[in-house]
Order: C-alpha cells, then sequence, then structure tokens
C-alpha cells in the first residue's frame, strides 16, 4: 500500500516525490480519469499534479468536478480510486509550497477560469484569496495570503481603476457619499458572490475529503466559513469602491437631467409666449380654430375615463416637479397648447383632400366640417405620401414647436380615446372603424420610420378599445396575459443570461470591426476625392471623410469596451441614458421602447401589469441589467458618432443682444454634453431623426429590432409577417422570439463572405457600399477566428461547435452560446474538413492554380464528411436559443397522421406536456444545483410513458429534480425523487446519459460534454448522425428503451473490437472503414429491432400486446391499409383496441400480406 502520503511534511519535496513510484503511479492514474492527460515524464506529472490542485484551491468547478469523480468512484465501489485520490489530497496540503513565480502562474490560471471571477465582477476576483486562504492560512498567516491573493488576481489594476474613479469623484463629491449612496450596495452584493463562491470551492474540497478519506466523517464547518468569510472581505472592499463609482456618476447624471428640465421649462415658455399664445386669443382663423379644437381633445384624453380604459395620453406631455418618475399630476398648459399649436401648422401644410361624388373627383373644402374629421395619423400619412408634406418639414414643424415626435404622437392616441373628431361617441371601437383606423396607423408609421415607432402609444390605444365582445374581452387578456407570461419564464434561467452576455461581448467586437471597415474604406474615398475638381464629388469626399473618423472612433471605443466594463457607464454616456428616459424632456415613451424590463420579451410582454407579468418581470432581473447595457453603450457610441460626422455641426455662441459672436466644432457627445447643448436646444444636433437611428441600431445589436413594414423588399415582407405571427398568442407556442429569429438570420447573411455584397430581397436596406465592404471584413475576421479555434480546440473527433477546454480537460458544446455566430463556426469546420491533407481544397488548389499539396492543417485523421442536421444548426443560428419549439410542429403533424389512438394520445401527451414545461423552464436552476450533490439527479430521465397522464406530467415537470406522479384518475398524488424516473437509454453506452457538470452550464452557458469512448469518438470520426447509431423507433416505449440498450451493448463490445482490430486498422482509406462500420451498424440495428419485437416465453400478456401493436406499426403502409379494411369487413361495428392488433397481424399471415 502506498505510504508516500504519510511522510513528514519536509520530506514531501519535488526530489523526493518524482522518484516515488507510488505516487507517480497515483498521479498519473488520477490525471488520466480526472483530465485525460498522459505522459511518461516524471516531472511534468508531477507539475501536472501541483498545477491540478492548485487550481482546485481557488476554481469552483475544478473542485466541484472533483467531488464528482469522488462520487463516482464512491457509486461503482473503486475503493482503490477513493484512496488514491484521498492520498494526493493529503499529500498537496502538506507540502510546504512557497510562492514562485509558478505558483502564482496557476493561481492566477485558477481564478481567471472560474466563472465566479466573472459573476463577481465588481471585485475582479480578489475575493478567491479566501478559498485560498483557508486552505493555507494556518500555515503562511492569513494576512500574508490575503495579500498575495489579491495582487495575483488583479488586485493592482482594480485599485487603479478605483483611484482613478476617486479622483474624478473628488471633483465633485466626497468617497464617503459616494459610498452610502449607492457603493456599501455592490459592496454587499460583491462580498456576497465571493464569499458564497470561496465556501462553495471549500465546501466541494470537504466533501471530496469525506468521500475519499475513511477517517473524515463529515465536512468541516468552520473550514467552510472561514473561506467564505475571508473570500468575501476582499470582495466587499473593491465592490463597495466601484460601486461608488457607479454612484457618484449617478449623481452627476441626475443633476444633467434636472438642469436640463429646468432649461426645457424656459424653452416651452419661449415657444408658448411667441408662437402657440397667438393662436389661443381672440382669432377666429383657420389655425386657430384648429389649435384650439385640438386643445381640447388633448383636455380630455388625460382628464377623462371611457368605460373602463383611462387613456392619460397627457402623461406623455407633462411637465411638472414630481418628485419620482411616472406619478401622475396636472398637465402643463403650456406644453399641451403648444401640441395643438403644432396639429394646426400640420393641417395647414397637408393640402385637403379628394372624395368622389359620383365619377366626379372633387376637393374637400378647406376648415370644413368634412374636412376637420379627418384623422391626423391619416392626413399626415397622406402628406407624406403625396410629398406635400415631408419628413424634414414635419420635423421642422416639432422643432419650431419645441417638441419630439414621441409627444406629438400622444395626439394619435387622444383621437382614438373617443373624443376625436371622427368619433362623436364614447365608447368602444367598432371592428370596420379599428381596422380603418390601424391601416391609417400603419401608412404614418411606414411614413415616418426614420423617426421610430411614434405611434406605439395609439396601436396599444386602438387595440384596446376595439369592440371584441365583453366576455372576449375579459378572457382575452387573461389568456394574452398568461402567454405572455410563460413567454418571459423561458428566459429566467442563470445560462440564458450568460449565454445572452456572452454574445453580446462578442457581438461588440463586431461592431467594432463593422466600424473600422466603414471606416477605413470612407477614409479612403475621401482622401482619393478630396481635391476633386467637382463640388459634389469634393463636397461627398468631405463627408465621407469625417464620417470615416467618427467610424473609427467608434471602432477603438469598441475594442477599449467603453461603458461595458464592470457594467459601469461613462459620464456621458449616464447623462444621455438619463436624459433620454426622462418623461419631463419628450422621449420617455422611445426609451421604453428601448430599454424595455425584458428585451425582445418586452416586446411581446409589453407594460401591462399584474402579479403573473410582475413575476416575469422579476426574475428576468438579471437578463434585462445585462441586455440594458449593451443598450446603453452602443445607443451612446452612435449619438456620438452621428454628432462626430455631422460636417455642418457648430455650437454657436450669441451676444446677449443676440447677435451670433461665434461658432464652435462640437468634438462627439462629451464635448456636446460639456457645452451645454442638447436635444431641445434651437441649434441642438441630436434630432429625431438621430435618436431613432441611434435607438434601432442599439436594438440591431441586441437583435430586437421590428421595423420591417414599410421597408422595400420581399425579405422585410416576410420579416414582418414572421413577426406578427409570433407575436400572435397561437404563433408564440412555436415562434416565442420572432424578432430575434429574424435579427440573427439577417446578421449572418449581412456578414457572410460574398453573399453580404448582394442586397437580397431589401435584406440589406439600402446601406451603402462603405457598410458592406466593412462587414464583409468582419465576416472574413470572424471566419477566421473561428478556423482558429477549431484548429487548436478541436480534432477530427469533435463536432463543428465542440470545443476543448484550453484551460484544462474535457470538452464543451457551445452552441447555445454562438447563436448568431454557429454559422461561422460551422463554415470554419467545413474548411477544416476540406482543408485536410489530400482534401478537397488540395484538389481543387492544384486543378485551378498549380498549387502542389495545399493544406490548411496536418490532421490526416480528418475524414472530410459533414453532418446534414449541422447546416440545418448553422443557418437557423441557434433557434434552440429562440425556443421555436419547432419539435411541436412534428408533434401536431403526428397527431393529424397517425392513425392509432392510443398512439395520438401519447403524440398529444407530449404535445401539451412540451408546451406547459416552457412554463417552469426556470426550474432548471433548482435541478442543476440539486446535481452538484445528488449523482443520481445528474442521470437524464426518460419521461415517456404508456398513459396519458403519466405521460403530460412528466414531460410537463422535466425540468424538476422530482417526478409528477398520477394516480390511474389522472390528480397527482405525490412527488417522488428523480431516481425512481427510469435514466435515458443511449444506443453509445450502457450506463445512460449523463449530465456532467449541469451547473458548469448555469454559470458559463457551456454545456460540458460526456466523455466519449473510443468507439464513438469514430463514430464521430465519421460523422455519424444519432439517428444513424440509434435503432429506428417503433411504436413502443418499453422496445424502443430496450434496443438502445442492445445497440450500445454491441456497440461496447462488437464496434470497439472493430475498430482496435489490425484488420480495420490496416485497411488501405478512411472510405472502406466508414463503410464496414456503417454495414455492422445497421446490422446491429436492425437485429436490435427484431430481438425487442421477438415473442419471449416469459412475455407477459402486456409484453404481447404491446408486441404485437409494435410489429403491425412496423408494416408498410399500404400492407396495414389491406389489413385495416379486410379487419372492418370482417367486424365493421368493432372499433379497434389495443388487444386486436394480434388480430390483425394474423389476419395478415392469413391472407400472405405478411410472411411468418
Amino acid at each position: 500500500m502506498a505510504t508516500y502520503n504519510t511522510l513528514d511534511p519536509s520530506q514531501l519535496t519535488r526530489e523526493n516525490l518524482i522518484n516515488n513510484d507510488d505516487f507517480i503511479s497515483d498521479a498519473s492514474r488520477f490525471l488520466a480519469a480526472r483530465e485525460d492527460y498522459y505522459s511518461d515524464n516524471v516531472e511534468d506529472i508531477y507539475d501536472r499534479y501541483l498545477e491540478h490542485f492548485r487550481y482546485q484551491n481557488v476554481n469552483e468547478v475544478s473542485a466541484v468536478r472533483d467531488m464528482y469523480l469522488a462520487q463516482e468512484y464512491e457509486q461503482q465501489g473503486d475503493d482503490e480510486g477513493l484512496a488514491r485520490m484521498g492520498r494526493l489530497m493529503s499529500t498537496f496540503e502538506n507540502q510546504d509550497t512557497d510562492f514562485t513565480s509558478e505558483t502564482i502562474t496557476d493561481y492566477l490560471g485558477g481564478v481567471f477560469t472560474a466563472p465566479s471571477t466573472y459573476a463577481s465582477m465588481f471585485s475582479f476576483g480578489a475575493g478567491k484569496a479566501g478559498a485560498l486562504a483557508a486552505q493555507q492560512g494556518i500555515k503562511f498567516g492569513i494576512k500574508e495570503i490575503i495579500k498575495n491573493g489579491a495582487k495575483a488576481s488583479g488586485g493592482k489594476m482594480t485599485k487603479k481603476a478605483l483611484q482613478k474613479g476617486t479622483e474624478k469623484m473628488g471633483k465633485f463629491a466626497t468617497a464617503k457619499q459616494a459610498f452610502i449612496g449607492g457603493g456599501y450596495r455592490t459592496a454587499i452584493g460583491a462580498g456576497s458572490v465571493d464569499a458564497l463562491s470561496a465556501a462553495g470551492t471549500v465546501a466541494a474540497q470537504e466533501q471530496t475529503r469525506v468521500t475519499t478519506d475513511e477517517d473524515k466523517d463529515e465536512i468541516d464547518l468552520g473550514r467552510v466559513a472561514l473561506g467564505g468569510f475571508l473570500g468575501g472581505v476582499p470582495g466587499g472592499i473593491l465592490g463597495g469602491g466601484i460601486g461608488s463609482r457607479k454612484a457618484f456618476v449617478s449623481n452627476v447624471a441626475e443633476q444633467a437631467a434636472l438642469t436640463q428640465v429646468n432649461k426645457r421649462k424656459g424653452e416651452i415658455d419661449h415657444v408658448y409666449k411667441t408662437i402657440s399664445s397667438q393662436k389661443f386669443g381672440k382669432g377666429k382663423d383657420f389655425k386657430s380654430k384648429v389649435a384650439q379644437s385640438y386643445s381640447e381633445i388633448l383636455k380630455k384624453s388625460l382628464d377623462e375615463t371611457v368605460g373602463n380604459f383611462n387613456m392619460n395620453v397627457g402623461k406623455r406631455l407633462k411637465l411638472d416637479n414630481a418628485p419620482e418618475e411616472g406619478t401622475v399630476l396636472s398637465l402643463d398648459e403650456k406644453i399641451l397648447r403648444n401640441v395643438a399649436s403644432a396639429a394646426s401648422e400640420v393641417i395647414d401644410a397637408v393640402p385637403t383632400r379628394v372624395k368622389y361624388v359620383g365619377d366626379k373627383a372633387v376637393k374637400v373644402v378647406k376648415g370644413s366640417k368634412e374636412d376637420l374629421e379627418e384623422r391626423m395619423t391619416s392626413r399626415i400619412a397622406r402628406g407624406i405620401a403625396s410629398g406635400t408634406l415631408s419628413t424634414d418639414n414635419f420635423l421642422g414643424i416639432l422643432k419650431q414647436h419645441n417638441l419630439s415626435a414621441t409627444e406629438f404622437g400622444a395626439l394619435y392616441a387622444a383621437e382614438i380615446s373617443g373624443y376625436g373628431r371622427g368619433l362623436q361617441t364614447v365608447g368602444v371601437i367598432s371592428k370596420a372603424e379599428s381596422k380603418k383606423m390601424f391601416e391609417d396607423i400603419t401608412k404614418l408609421d411606414a411614413a415616418l420610420i426614420t423617426l421610430g415607432d411614434t405611434a406605439e402609444a395609439a396601436k396599444k390605444a386602438l387595440h384596446d378599445r376595439t369592440d371584441k365582445g365583453l366576455i372576449l374581452n375579459k378572457t382575452g387578456e387573461f389568456f394574452r396575459a398568461l402567454n405572455k407570461t410563460r413567454v418571459g419564464f423561458m428566459t429566467v434561467q442563470l445560462a440564458t443570461t450568460v449565454r445572452n452576455t456572452t454574445s453580446g461581448y462578442l457581438r461588440n467586437y463586431v461592431y467594432g470591426l463593422n466600424n473600422l471597415g466603414q471606416g477605413l474604406a470612407n477614409k479612403a474615398y475621401g482622401k482619393y476625392h478630396k481635391n476633386n475638381s467637382d463640388p459634389i464629388l469634393a463636397k461627398a469626399a468631405e463627408v465621407a471623410s469625417k464620417e470615416g473618423s467618427a467610424q473609427l472612433r467608434a471602432a477603438k471605443q469598441s475594442f477599449l469596451l467603453k461603458d461595458m466594463v464592470f457594467a459601469m457607464q461613462g459620464i456621458d454616456t449616464a447623462i444621455l441614458t438619463r436624459i433620454f428616459k426622462d418623461p419631463k424632456l419628450g422621449n420617455s415613451d422611445l426609451s421604453k421602447q428601448l430599454f424595455r424590463e425584458l428585451g425582445d420579451i418586452g416586446v411581446s410582454v409589453g407594460d401591462e401589469s399584474g402579479n403573473m407579468l410582475k413575476t416575469a418581470r422579476m426574475f428576468n432581473t438579471l437578463n434585462t441589467l445585462s441586455d440594458n447595457v449593451f443598450k446603453s453603450a452602443i445607443f451612446s457610441r452612435e449619438i456620438d458618432k452621428l454628432i462626430n460626422a455631422d460636417v455642418e455641426g457648430v455650437f454657436k455662441v450669441f451676444r446677449k443682444d443676440g447677435s451670433l459672436d461665434k461658432e464652435e466644432s462640437i468634438l462627439g457627445l462629451s464635448d456636446l454634453i460639456s457645452k451645454g447643448k442638447f436635444k431641445n436646444d434651437p441649434f441642438s444636433q441630436i434630432n429625431d431623426k438621430r435618436l431613432a437611428g441611434a435607438m434601432e441600431k442599439a436594438l440591431d445589436f441586441t437583435y430586437q429590432t421590428g421595423r420591417f413594414r414599410g421597408k422595400e423588399g420581399a425579405f422585410n415582407t416576410m420579416a414582418d409577417g414572421f413577426i406578427q405571427m409570433g407575436s400572435s398568442q397561437l404563433g408564440s407556442a412555436f415562434v416565442p422570439f420572432p424578432r430575434y429569429v429574424v435579427n440573427q438570420l439577417r446578421f449572418t447573411y449581412e456578414h457572410a463572405p460574398i453573399f453580404g455584397l448582394y442586397n437580397w430581397g431589401g435584406i440589406l436596406n439600402k446601406s451603402s457600399t462603405p457598410e458592406r465592404l466593412g462587414k464583409q471584413m468582419t465576416g472574413l475576421t470572424l471566419l477566421g477566428a473561428f478556423f482558429g479555434m477549431r484548429a487548436t480546440l478541436g480534432d477530427e473527433n469533435t463536432g463543428a461547435y465542440e470545443y476543448k477546454n484550453p484551460f484544462g480537460h474535457g470538452t464543451f458544446d457551445a452552441r447555445a452560446s454562438l447563436g448568431p455566430f454557429m454559422a461561422y463556426a460551422f463554415a470554419a469546420d467545413a474548411l477544416y474538413q476540406m482543408g485536410r491533407p489530400n482534401g478537397e481544397l488540395t484538389k481543387f488548389m492544384k486543378s485551378t492554380l498549380g498549387i502542389e499539396n495545399f493544406r490548411l492543417h496536418d490532421n490526416d485523421k480528418v475524414t472530410g464528411n459533414i453532418k446534414t442536421r449541422e447546416i440545418t444548426e448553422a443557418l437557423s443560428g441557434g433557434l434552440s436559443r429562440a425556443g421555436t419549439g419547432l419539435q411541436f410542429v412534428d408533434e401536431v403533424v403526428q397527431l393529424f397522421t397517425e392513425g392509432d389512438e392510443s398512439g395520438d394520445k401519447q403524440i398529444a401527451a407530449k404535445f401539451i406536456g412540451n408546451y406547459l414545461s416552457t412554463y417552469t423552464v426556470g426550474a432548471g436552476m433548482i435541478k442543476d444545483a440539486v446535481a452538484v450533490v445528488d449523482p443520481d439527479t445528474r442521470l437524464l430521465a426518460d419521461n415517456t410513458d404508456v398513459e396519458f397522464i403519466p405521460y403530460l406530467l412528466k414531460q410537463a415537470t422535466r425540468s424538476f429534480p422530482m417526478e409528477a406522479h398520477a394516480d390511474g384518475e389522472g390528480f397527482i398524488t405525490s412527488y417522488y425523487t428523480l431516481p425512481s424516473r427510469l435514466a435515458q437509454t443511449t444506443p453509445y453506452k450502457t450506463t445512460g446519459i449523463r449530465n456532467v457538470m449541469p451547473f458548469f452550464r448555469q454559470i458559463t452557458g457551456l454545456t460540458p460534454v460526456e466523455k466519449k469512448s473510443n468507439a464513438q469518438k469514430e463514430m464521430d470520426r465519421f460523422r455519424l448522425d444519432y439517428f444513424e447509431v440509434a435503432p429506428v423507433k417503433i411504436k413502443d416505449n418499453v422496445g424502443n428503451r430496450e434496443a438502445r440498450q442492445l445497440v450500445a451493448q454491441a456497440v461496447e463490445y462488437h464496434i470497439t473490437n472493430l475498430i482496435n482490430s489490425a484488420e480495420y486498422n490496416d485497411l488501405e482509406s478512411d472510405y472502406e472503414r466508414e463503410k464496414i462500420l456503417r454495414i455492422n451498424l445497421q446490422s446491429i440495428r436492425s437485429e436490435a429491432v427484431k430481438e425487442v419485437l421477438r415473442a419471449k416465453d416469459y412475455d407477459t400478456p402486456v409484453d404481447v400486446i404491446r408486441k404485437e401493436k409494435a410489429r403491425f406499426f412496423r408494416l408498410r403502409n399500404v400492407d396495414r391499409d389491406i389489413i385495416l379494411q379486410k379487419f372492418k369487413r370482417m367486424y365493421p361495428d368493432v372499433k379497434i383496441e389495443n388487444d386486436d392488433y394480434g388480430m390483425l397481424m394474423q389476419i395478415g399471415i392469413d391472407y400472405g400480406i405478411i410472411r411468418e
């Protein structure tokens, strides 16, 4: 028995251990099992052993994986494996280890590859010192460990950033005020995250010791508590500093907003005195009458309640000193009259419409009752369509009255509220009238598409007011809210937030590369035509050069992660966002479309209240925070870019007498803010078009834009229809996130090399040549990056979306995190397959360019095969993230095409269960957490059942760690733990499918792949799909389980022996090996099905019935139809039951349809 672990600590030196055969044997076998690491070099083995256990001290994933391995040894009864692991852990703990450069490097690696480091971004991972201190504190002294641990985990960088922030805060407030204003909350949050992480790491180590050490009976809670405390202290300190910085920035933004509100009050007063008031005196002219009329409409829409519909349109117009945003106070009379005055100018600018009296066209008399009955939405859309009112003219009227497009849009909703001139009666709107009004709003929306969705309030008002009948109104609203809640619950898992955040950072660099490419192209154009004699080209060159500089600046901001580091905003972005959201400054409705509480889901969920929806929003808090960090950053960069690109942009300084003193250039958003200019300044550069444009870019960044209606091209028409379909209650059952689906497809196409240059169906939306070239450059860069990942982190056995862990061992599946980037991962894999030695690229380069032996890599084990299913996944861009529920479609098709009643019930049970399970997706976090301590919970469960209610309940509750159990009457009577549920079988291995590190998926978004056998590696090398290995499904759940198990047995024995045989390996080509492998698998699959359907002497009556039924449905459709026809003739009034299939089979035999 090995005894090296009992040596005195002074004897546990490098030299002694590498010369100890027992230690080297233990370390080699442990590393092979735990990390799939093999080496004959004793020094390498020793170094890897040290690295592993150093990682275990500070990396919760490594600690938990070791705990998993110990639990597996325990389950398998591998006492030697447990003892071996215990000896190594004991040896490492007792070794005298100094903090050398190698030690620090290993601990740094452990810290920066631990998911909790990024979960506790506020402390930059400094809390890892706590876990390390708990392990080594007695030996080195707690203070020394904290000091070195913090230093090793980035303390200097964070301190520098904190000092910089403190210097800035000193200009405005004391550090104490900032800490009280919010820093303490961040300190508590960051400290808690780090404390839990450190405590969890130590707890996992303790559990491993309990499992591997016979002398240790229980976890040392004191050690766990110490680790948690020491882990939380540095995290809390650093988190408090960063939180104080955020509180300071928020305070500055608040002060800027208050200043802007006061400034705007003066501007509103100025507009009222100089323009609007003239229309509210004794004047009886056309504009005055119109203005006074609309003023009354707006008053009523604010003050009156129509039935159960309180429009409160005036809330969008109020300007008050409310202590809290959203408080409903009285409407400011001046801004109301400014809106009414602007309305009169719009009506005056658009000629009256033409009506037909018989066949004769007659122009409606201006100012007549008939003229004034036309709604504002219809008049503006008609004016823009006819060219009598341009978008710029419309904006000019709004600017003259110091109004935003969304403020003016309150007028559209006011008309719908029941007080407009087209609706003289109070109440609901008829369906016919509603249809006409919706057409007007749609036309207006399309006409003003560059200004954002300014008619959203009108659409909602119209939907709420349309007559659907009393009962339908009530029930419809309930089921609509229920469905929206379901959609919200589908994204509550932590893994979803992590994946969305990962995708956001990837998209940030794509955004940067796009701007880099566009900027270089524009700068080149500007330089080339700078001195052109043609003044038009010279001006275009100036514009291109200025735009190029702005784009290069945006690229730099992206590469430096501006406004995205630690989720902290810069002062300029914080001020912009705060002012944009302020309801007193005119764009709060527009900002709500951008900063929705549920992002893409918010489009479906909307702003309705109700306990169900409030719950969905609450559980999506992290998702919302992550989403809005990216959107605010891109929104700010786009505004900054538009300001920098404006060649006419100047800041005008006036003398006291009103004359122009001087003009100054404005150099970006920060400069604009510092000069005190903003949206409502008469010479502002941030107009409605630019706000809407920047907002659209931010929504596009997060795959949430939905404004395709009114844009040219078949793609935009289809995209709009798809989004409308997915937004309905029925459509959302299949496509709950339609905007994501459309936008990821557009993203993939735009950046596709070569293809992205062609504007198919308007998909590129009239983008400029520099923009297309920039995205082409980005697409090629993405392809190169993914090819590099494929070549370095993959091999012949990994799939298109599988990568080896670059910081440890094992493989993970990244498809759920890649999302729209899956197309590039697939294309990189295809290049890797074709670029093998003597592959397709070798032949192509030789035949076309005469280049010999061309290849992209030297791995000659790559077969060049590509899975068809992976192509579909690549083009869909990760529809699993979008929860398209396309499996529902297959099940519905089955439901209406299968002829068996009991089979229909099973399909229906699965369909309904799958739908209901979307309400409980969040419970998957509980299941994954339970799996950390319960090995049985990691087995993938088989949720099939022969009965309807049990099958439905199993499917509906599959996210829970327990199984819903039903009695014969169909009522839930109890819950059993998951082990009572059968484990799902797989054709690859007899031990079933096991989720590897399930909670790792929650905290990283990546799915670890279970270690593959040699047989599975060979099948994956040839890219054999699951359906090419698994037996053909039969109409018998029990038989399917048994068949997969039989195939697994054959794979583990027969296929393994085949691929290890000399005959197989001596074959001349992979083509021959693949052929032999497929022939053997086909035989195995066929025999497995025959075996499970074969009658046995020990079959029960139930077994006989299910096998006869399965055999019947294995017949050809034409044979089944003939047999059923004969049965109907023989027994015309008999309904086929389960126990009749034996008779059906006998009829087939008797008539020669079936051979015995």
